[in-house]
């Protein structure tokens, strides 16, 4: 279970600071080195990106580090375009939450 991140929304950071997560969203402004994401709750959240990246328009899924100031330090990400169905993600995480067996947690 040392691999496990938690799939989060952006109102969940704050608990979870120091920890290894994963967030998906949607970019709504990205310049070197940092981006703007919306996560699948509305909220948003800053990513630090590495190696000063930026990412395209669209959906992207990061895995990261909660920062003390609940900035996510990407690790890896990946871009899952601009057809991404956010609103069933989010339904997804609900479900998760309610049944983890069938999600192997």
């Amino acid at each position: 279970m040392e691999n496990v991140r938690p799939r989060l929304s952006a109102a969940q950071l704050s608990t979870n600071r120091g920890q290894l997560v994963t967030i998906v969203g949607r970019i709504v402004e990205s310049t070197s080195g940092k981006a703007i994401l919306q996560a699948h709750d509305k909220g948003i959240v800053n990513i630090k990106t590495i190696q000063d990246q930026n990412f395209q328009q669209g959906f992207v899924e990061v895995v990261g580090r909660v920062m003390d100031d609940l900035t996510v330090e990407e690790l890896n990400s990946i871009n899952l375009g601009d057809n991404f169905d956010i609103d069933l993600y989010a339904d997804v995480i609900e479900i998760s939450k309610k049944y983890p067996s069938l999600m192997g947690l």
